[in-house]
């Protein structure tokens, strides 16, 4: 961990996605806000993250091939969950060619509140 760049905070609340349904092992909707106790320092690391609420344009921003930034904690090379959080840019898939072309078990995270992305090396696929 690079010391410098690092920011701890404490979180004063978690606010998670209503739909979240990890209570029958479908991970749709698996995010939260997070209210920090403090605010964090800004710098050339550390920004806000800018988010479109107007979903007009969602159509455009996840047009298959469009480069997109995804971010998480999920399963790492090693299939183990990883304990820092991940950024890696990966090309938007279409949802037809996600499911069609992953294992029967991937249909079932392919949802409204999702979209898939990632290389064909199987080594990549995020959603």
């Amino acid at each position: 961990m690079n010391q410098e760049l690092t920011q701890i905070k404490d979180v004063r609340q978690i606010i998670m996605q209503p739909a979240y349904q990890d209570r029958r092992g479908n991970y749709g909707s698996d995010l939260a806000v997070l209210i920090l106790a403090t605010a964090v320092e800004l710098s050339p690391v550390v920004q806000p993250v800018c988010i479109d609420w107007d979903l007009k344009a969602i159509d455009n921003d996840l047009t298959e091939g469009n480069l997109g930034t995804v971010a998480g904690w999920g399963v790492n090379e090693n299939d183990t969950y990883s304990d820092t959080l991940r950024i890696v840019q990966l090309p938007v898939v279409s949802d037809e060619k996600c499911i069609k072309e992953q294992p029967r078990d991937f249909k079932k995270y392919v949802t409204f509140t999702t979209f898939c992305a990632g290389y064909r090396n199987s080594k990549l696929c995020f959603q």
